[in-house]
Protein backbone atom coordinates (compact mmCIF):
# COMPACT_ATOMS: atom_id res chain seq x y z
CA UNK A 1 0.00 0.00 0.00
CA UNK A 2 1.38 3.43 -1.17
CA UNK A 3 0.35 6.96 0.54
CA UNK A 4 -2.07 7.13 -1.94
CA UNK A 5 -3.71 4.24 -0.50
CA UNK A 6 -3.15 1.66 -3.38
CA UNK A 7 -3.27 -1.84 -2.82
CA UNK A 8 -2.52 -5.18 -4.33
CA UNK A 9 -4.46 -8.11 -3.12
CA UNK A 10 -3.79 -11.61 -3.54
CA UNK A 11 -6.70 -14.08 -2.38
CA UNK A 12 -5.30 -17.29 -1.86
CA UNK A 13 -6.59 -21.15 -0.57
CA UNK A 14 -4.51 -22.17 2.55
CA UNK A 15 -4.99 -25.48 4.13
CA UNK A 16 -3.23 -26.25 7.32
CA UNK A 17 -2.91 -29.76 8.90
CA UNK A 18 -1.95 -30.28 12.70
CA UNK A 19 -1.46 -33.77 13.54
CA UNK A 20 -1.16 -33.71 17.31
CA UNK A 21 -0.10 -36.89 19.59
CA UNK A 22 0.36 -37.18 23.61
CA UNK A 23 0.80 -39.92 25.89
CA UNK A 24 1.38 -40.27 29.90
CA UNK A 25 1.70 -43.20 31.85
CA UNK A 26 3.35 -44.14 35.62
CA UNK A 27 4.14 -46.30 37.71
CA UNK A 28 3.85 -46.93 41.56
CA UNK A 29 5.03 -49.28 44.03
CA UNK A 30 6.41 -49.48 47.59
CA UNK A 31 8.37 -52.74 49.34
CA UNK A 32 10.56 -52.87 51.86
CA UNK A 33 14.11 -53.89 52.52
CA UNK A 34 15.36 -54.38 56.46
CA UNK A 35 13.69 -51.16 58.56
CA UNK A 36 13.39 -49.41 54.96
CA UNK A 37 10.36 -48.56 53.51
CA UNK A 38 10.57 -47.65 49.82
CA UNK A 39 7.81 -45.79 47.94
CA UNK A 40 9.00 -45.88 44.52
CA UNK A 41 7.11 -43.25 41.43
CA UNK A 42 7.89 -43.55 37.83
CA UNK A 43 6.22 -41.42 34.96
CA UNK A 44 6.81 -41.48 31.59
CA UNK A 45 5.19 -38.48 28.90
CA UNK A 46 5.25 -37.78 24.97
CA UNK A 47 4.22 -35.22 23.09
CA UNK A 48 4.81 -35.06 18.97
CA UNK A 49 3.11 -32.24 16.77
CA UNK A 50 3.59 -32.04 12.72
CA UNK A 51 2.31 -29.08 10.58
CA UNK A 52 1.32 -29.56 6.74
CA UNK A 53 0.65 -26.46 4.96
CA UNK A 54 0.29 -25.76 1.29
CA UNK A 55 -1.76 -23.11 -0.55
CA UNK A 56 -2.67 -21.88 -4.25
CA UNK A 57 -2.89 -18.12 -5.13
CA UNK A 58 -5.12 -16.24 -7.42
CA UNK A 59 -4.73 -13.39 -9.06
CA UNK A 60 -3.37 -10.00 -7.70
CA UNK A 61 -6.39 -7.35 -7.77
CA UNK A 62 -5.52 -3.91 -7.58
CA UNK A 63 -7.97 -1.39 -5.42
CA UNK A 64 -7.61 1.91 -3.21
CA UNK A 65 -8.84 1.87 1.12
CA UNK A 66 -10.26 5.45 -0.10
CA UNK A 67 -12.28 4.19 -3.38
CA UNK A 68 -12.37 0.33 -2.99
CA UNK A 69 -13.27 -1.05 -6.44
CA UNK A 70 -15.49 -4.12 -6.82
CA UNK A 71 -13.87 -6.93 -8.43
CA UNK A 72 -14.75 -10.60 -9.48
CA UNK A 73 -14.96 -13.64 -7.32
CA UNK A 74 -11.79 -15.90 -8.10
CA UNK A 75 -12.58 -19.38 -7.28
CA UNK A 76 -8.98 -21.14 -5.76
CA UNK A 77 -9.07 -24.61 -6.10
CA UNK A 78 -7.45 -26.24 -2.87
CA UNK A 79 -3.88 -27.03 -3.43
CA UNK A 80 -3.10 -30.57 -4.39
CA UNK A 81 -0.10 -30.98 -2.45
CA UNK A 82 0.12 -29.95 1.44
CA UNK A 83 4.08 -30.71 2.67
CA UNK A 84 5.04 -31.17 6.05
CA UNK A 85 6.84 -27.68 7.04
CA UNK A 86 7.65 -28.25 11.06
CA UNK A 87 7.32 -31.15 13.15
CA UNK A 88 8.33 -30.90 17.53
CA UNK A 89 8.46 -33.87 19.74
CA UNK A 90 8.96 -33.72 23.29
CA UNK A 91 9.61 -36.52 25.66
CA UNK A 92 10.42 -36.61 29.29
CA UNK A 93 11.02 -39.74 32.34
CA UNK A 94 11.24 -39.11 35.90
CA UNK A 95 11.79 -42.12 39.05
CA UNK A 96 11.93 -41.30 42.23
CA UNK A 97 11.79 -43.12 46.17
CA UNK A 98 10.99 -42.20 49.11
CA UNK A 99 12.87 -44.17 52.00
CA UNK A 100 11.11 -43.98 55.03
CA UNK A 101 13.05 -44.84 57.99
CA UNK A 102 12.78 -45.19 61.66
CA UNK A 103 8.58 -45.34 62.03
CA UNK A 104 8.63 -42.37 59.07
CA UNK A 105 10.35 -39.92 61.32
CA UNK A 106 13.32 -39.63 58.83
CA UNK A 107 12.13 -39.35 55.36
CA UNK A 108 14.42 -39.38 52.42
CA UNK A 109 13.51 -38.48 49.00
CA UNK A 110 15.58 -39.15 45.76
CA UNK A 111 14.99 -39.23 42.11
CA UNK A 112 15.69 -37.84 38.65
CA UNK A 113 14.11 -36.37 35.58
CA UNK A 114 15.35 -36.58 31.98
CA UNK A 115 13.63 -34.10 29.64
CA UNK A 116 14.04 -34.04 26.05
CA UNK A 117 12.73 -31.17 23.09
CA UNK A 118 13.32 -32.09 19.22
CA UNK A 119 12.32 -29.82 16.70
CA UNK A 120 12.45 -29.10 12.69
CA UNK A 121 11.40 -27.05 10.18
CA UNK A 122 11.20 -27.70 5.98
CA UNK A 123 11.72 -26.19 3.03
CA UNK A 124 7.83 -26.48 1.85
CA UNK A 125 9.28 -27.02 -2.13
CA UNK A 126 11.98 -29.68 -1.28
CA UNK A 127 11.39 -31.20 1.85
CA UNK A 128 14.97 -30.49 3.15
CA UNK A 129 15.62 -29.52 6.81
CA UNK A 130 15.70 -25.61 7.20
CA UNK A 131 16.77 -25.37 10.58
CA UNK A 132 16.73 -27.74 13.81
CA UNK A 133 16.91 -28.14 17.51
CA UNK A 134 17.91 -30.92 19.62
CA UNK A 135 18.18 -30.93 23.56
CA UNK A 136 17.53 -32.46 26.40
CA UNK A 137 18.30 -31.81 30.35
CA UNK A 138 18.69 -34.21 34.14
CA UNK A 139 17.25 -32.75 36.79
CA UNK A 140 18.49 -34.55 39.94
CA UNK A 141 16.51 -34.36 43.16
CA UNK A 142 16.52 -34.70 46.87
CA UNK A 143 14.62 -33.99 49.42
CA UNK A 144 14.98 -34.91 53.44
CA UNK A 145 11.64 -34.50 56.13
CA UNK A 146 12.75 -35.20 59.34
CA UNK A 147 10.06 -35.22 62.52
CA UNK A 148 11.56 -34.83 65.59
CA UNK A 149 8.65 -35.73 67.94
CA UNK A 150 6.23 -38.58 67.25
CA UNK A 151 3.25 -36.11 67.01
CA UNK A 152 5.05 -33.42 65.55
CA UNK A 153 2.38 -33.00 62.59
CA UNK A 154 -0.61 -33.10 64.59
CA UNK A 155 0.49 -30.12 66.92
CA UNK A 156 -2.10 -27.96 65.48
CA UNK A 157 -5.68 -29.14 65.73
CA UNK A 158 -7.18 -29.88 62.46
CA UNK A 159 -10.71 -28.47 63.41
CA UNK A 160 -8.81 -24.58 63.85
CA UNK A 161 -7.31 -24.42 60.44
CA UNK A 162 -9.59 -23.62 57.20
CA UNK A 163 -9.11 -24.41 53.76
CA UNK A 164 -10.96 -21.99 51.13
CA UNK A 165 -11.41 -23.31 47.82
CA UNK A 166 -12.00 -21.85 44.94
CA UNK A 167 -14.41 -23.22 41.33
CA UNK A 168 -11.38 -23.38 39.68
CA UNK A 169 -9.31 -25.66 41.82
CA UNK A 170 -12.23 -28.12 41.48
CA UNK A 171 -12.93 -27.96 38.41
CA UNK A 172 -9.13 -28.26 37.22
CA UNK A 173 -8.83 -31.34 37.60
CA UNK A 174 -11.97 -32.64 39.52
CA UNK A 175 -10.73 -36.58 40.56
CA UNK A 176 -7.24 -35.44 41.91
CA UNK A 177 -9.51 -32.45 44.19
CA UNK A 178 -12.09 -34.57 44.97
CA UNK A 179 -9.74 -37.48 46.33
CA UNK A 180 -7.73 -34.71 48.58
CA UNK A 181 -11.06 -33.14 50.16
CA UNK A 182 -12.43 -36.92 50.87
CA UNK A 183 -8.91 -37.14 53.18
CA UNK A 184 -8.62 -33.71 54.41
CA UNK A 185 -9.60 -33.81 57.86
CA UNK A 186 -9.88 -29.47 58.02
CA UNK A 187 -12.65 -27.59 57.56
CA UNK A 188 -13.40 -26.60 54.66
CA UNK A 189 -15.01 -23.65 52.63
CA UNK A 190 -16.50 -22.87 48.90
CA UNK A 191 -15.29 -19.75 48.37
CA UNK A 192 -16.51 -16.90 46.01
CA UNK A 193 -19.53 -18.45 44.42
CA UNK A 194 -18.71 -17.47 40.69
CA UNK A 195 -19.95 -19.57 37.62
CA UNK A 196 -23.11 -20.40 39.13
CA UNK A 197 -23.52 -23.85 37.38
CA UNK A 198 -19.88 -24.82 38.85
CA UNK A 199 -21.22 -23.65 42.24
CA UNK A 200 -24.34 -26.08 42.61
CA UNK A 201 -22.83 -28.90 41.10
CA UNK A 202 -19.90 -28.78 43.87
CA UNK A 203 -22.37 -28.20 46.46
CA UNK A 204 -25.07 -30.71 45.92
CA UNK A 205 -21.99 -33.66 44.23
CA UNK A 206 -21.59 -35.32 47.93
CA UNK A 207 -17.64 -35.78 46.78
CA UNK A 208 -17.04 -32.11 48.12
CA UNK A 209 -18.27 -31.65 51.78
CA UNK A 210 -18.32 -28.52 52.46
CA UNK A 211 -18.49 -26.93 55.98
CA UNK A 212 -18.99 -23.66 54.95
CA UNK A 213 -20.16 -20.81 51.79
CA UNK A 214 -18.10 -17.61 51.15
CA UNK A 215 -19.63 -14.99 49.57
CA UNK A 216 -18.09 -12.57 47.56
CA UNK A 217 -17.17 -8.71 48.24
CA UNK A 218 -17.93 -7.61 44.90
CA UNK A 219 -22.41 -9.19 45.58
CA UNK A 220 -21.94 -7.45 49.00
CA UNK A 221 -20.86 -4.04 47.33
CA UNK A 222 -23.96 -3.84 45.06
CA UNK A 223 -26.61 -5.63 47.17
CA UNK A 224 -28.44 -2.14 47.58
CA UNK A 225 -27.87 -0.52 44.01
CA UNK A 226 -28.48 -3.94 42.23
CA UNK A 227 -31.48 -6.15 43.01
CA UNK A 228 -29.79 -9.27 41.20
CA UNK A 229 -26.65 -9.19 43.90
CA UNK A 230 -29.60 -9.26 46.40
CA UNK A 231 -31.47 -11.88 45.09
CA UNK A 232 -28.18 -14.17 44.59
CA UNK A 233 -26.94 -13.53 48.51
CA UNK A 234 -30.66 -14.62 49.82
CA UNK A 235 -30.46 -17.73 46.85
CA UNK A 236 -26.72 -18.72 48.20
CA UNK A 237 -27.68 -18.17 52.16
CA UNK A 238 -30.94 -20.18 51.55
CA UNK A 239 -28.97 -22.90 50.23
CA UNK A 240 -26.32 -22.87 53.00
CA UNK A 241 -29.12 -22.85 55.24
CA UNK A 242 -31.27 -25.66 53.32
CA UNK A 243 -27.49 -27.92 53.59
CA UNK A 244 -26.44 -26.93 57.11
CA UNK A 245 -23.27 -24.93 56.19
CA UNK A 246 -22.16 -21.57 57.23
CA UNK A 247 -22.12 -18.54 55.62
CA UNK A 248 -19.75 -15.71 55.68
CA UNK A 249 -20.00 -12.96 53.15
CA UNK A 250 -16.85 -10.47 53.16
CA UNK A 251 -16.60 -6.92 52.07
CA UNK A 252 -18.74 -5.83 54.62
CA UNK A 253 -18.40 -1.43 54.73
CA UNK A 254 -21.72 0.03 55.43
CA UNK A 255 -24.36 -0.54 58.42
CA UNK A 256 -27.15 -0.98 55.49
CA UNK A 257 -24.91 -3.79 54.21
CA UNK A 258 -24.80 -5.32 57.74
CA UNK A 259 -28.65 -5.33 58.40
CA UNK A 260 -29.29 -6.88 54.83
CA UNK A 261 -27.14 -9.52 55.57
CA UNK A 262 -28.15 -10.08 58.87
CA UNK A 263 -31.37 -9.72 58.64
CA UNK A 264 -31.38 -12.76 55.64
CA UNK A 265 -29.16 -15.05 57.70
CA UNK A 266 -25.98 -14.84 57.09
CA UNK A 267 -24.28 -16.09 60.06
CA UNK A 268 -20.62 -14.47 59.59
CA UNK A 269 -19.53 -11.26 58.51
CA UNK A 270 -16.27 -9.92 57.58
CA UNK A 271 -15.05 -5.96 56.63
CA UNK A 272 -13.98 -3.04 57.74
CA UNK A 273 -17.37 -2.19 59.59
CA UNK A 274 -16.61 -5.04 61.17
CA UNK A 275 -12.70 -4.45 62.03
CA UNK A 276 -9.87 -3.47 59.75
CA UNK A 277 -6.55 -5.23 59.14
CA UNK A 278 -3.72 -4.71 61.54
CA UNK A 279 0.19 -5.21 61.66
CA UNK A 280 0.46 -8.89 62.55
CA UNK A 281 2.12 -7.60 65.72
CA UNK A 282 -0.37 -6.13 67.11
CA UNK A 283 -2.75 -8.60 66.20
CA UNK A 284 -0.52 -11.21 68.37
CA UNK A 285 -1.21 -8.89 71.42
CA UNK A 286 -5.11 -8.63 70.62
CA UNK A 287 -6.33 -12.24 69.28
CA UNK A 288 -8.52 -13.70 71.95
CA UNK A 289 -8.89 -10.60 74.08
CA UNK A 290 -12.07 -8.86 75.08
CA UNK A 291 -11.86 -4.93 73.52
CA UNK A 292 -11.52 -2.68 76.63
CA UNK A 293 -15.17 -1.44 77.94
CA UNK A 294 -16.90 -4.51 75.97
CA UNK A 295 -19.78 -5.38 78.25
CA UNK A 296 -20.98 -9.35 78.34
CA UNK A 297 -23.81 -8.49 75.89
CA UNK A 298 -21.27 -6.83 73.34
CA UNK A 299 -19.18 -9.96 73.55
CA UNK A 300 -21.45 -12.62 73.62
CA UNK A 301 -23.18 -10.66 70.10
CA UNK A 302 -19.72 -10.66 68.51
CA UNK A 303 -19.25 -14.67 69.50
CA UNK A 304 -22.75 -15.48 67.99
CA UNK A 305 -21.41 -13.39 64.68
CA UNK A 306 -18.26 -15.44 64.60
CA UNK A 307 -19.67 -18.60 65.24
CA UNK A 308 -22.84 -18.51 63.90
CA UNK A 309 -24.93 -19.46 67.40
CA UNK A 310 -27.69 -17.32 68.88
CA UNK A 311 -27.07 -14.72 71.33
CA UNK A 312 -28.86 -16.62 74.33
CA UNK A 313 -26.30 -19.36 73.62
CA UNK A 314 -23.53 -17.43 73.53
CA UNK A 315 -24.29 -15.08 76.63
CA UNK A 316 -24.59 -18.62 78.27
CA UNK A 317 -21.27 -19.61 76.74
CA UNK A 318 -19.57 -16.77 77.98
CA UNK A 319 -20.99 -16.83 81.79
CA UNK A 320 -20.08 -20.47 81.98
CA UNK A 321 -16.69 -20.36 80.39
CA UNK A 322 -15.60 -16.74 81.01
CA UNK A 323 -12.93 -14.67 78.34
CA UNK A 324 -11.13 -17.68 77.07
CA UNK A 325 -11.53 -17.21 73.14
CA UNK A 326 -10.28 -20.92 72.60
CA UNK A 327 -12.64 -22.68 75.00
CA UNK A 328 -15.82 -20.33 73.66
CA UNK A 329 -14.95 -21.18 69.93
CA UNK A 330 -14.41 -25.03 70.65
CA UNK A 331 -17.94 -25.02 72.69
CA UNK A 332 -19.37 -22.69 69.86
CA UNK A 333 -18.70 -25.32 67.09
CA UNK A 334 -19.43 -28.25 69.32
CA UNK A 335 -22.48 -26.80 69.97
CA UNK A 336 -23.58 -25.40 66.29
CA UNK A 337 -22.42 -29.39 65.29
CA UNK A 338 -24.62 -31.15 68.26
CA UNK A 339 -27.77 -28.88 66.73
CA UNK A 340 -27.56 -30.46 62.97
Amino acid sequence: MNSAGDVSITPQNYVFDIDRTTAETGLRASFDTAAIAHSVTLQANHFNQSLDRGFNSGTAQLSNIYNPVARPWQDIPAPASVPKVSESELYGFSLADTLSMLDERVQLTVGARWQHIASENFNSTTGAVTSSSDEGVFTPLVGLVVKPWENVQSALDPARLELEITESVLFDDFSRASSILRHLKIARSKDRPGRWDRLFVAFLSPVFPFDKIKIDKSFVWMVQQNPQSAAIIRAVVGLGRDLSMHILAEGVETLDQLSFLRDGGCSTLQGYLIGRPYPIELYAKEVGKRAAGQSNVEAAEALAMRTGITGDQAQDLIDRLGDDPLALDEAARSLRASER
